[in-house]
């Protein structure tokens, strides 16, 4: 990795901890492909994460909307 790629790397990696996008920025930003995070980057770890979540909210969540809706009033 060279000087010049190692601080764009630097820079981007500040950018993204240090900034976060206002309202519908991310539209209209211009943004590298490798900045974002894209389903077909996904791990089978992060598969099988989406998976669980999934799993419980069809289980736990979407049976008892009603119940917690009616807490809330």
């Amino acid at each position: 990795m060279n000087n010049q790629s190692l601080n764009t790397h630097k820079n981007v990696h500040y950018i993204r901890k240090n900034r976060s996008l206002k309202g519908r920025e991310f539209i209209i930003k211009s943004m590298n492909t490798s900045e974002g995070f894209f389903p077909e980057d996904f791990t089978e770890e992060h598969n099988m994460i989406i998976e669980t979540v999934r799993d419980f909210i069809s289980i736990e969540i979407v049976p008892n909307i009603a119940k917690m809706e009616k807490l809330q009033e």
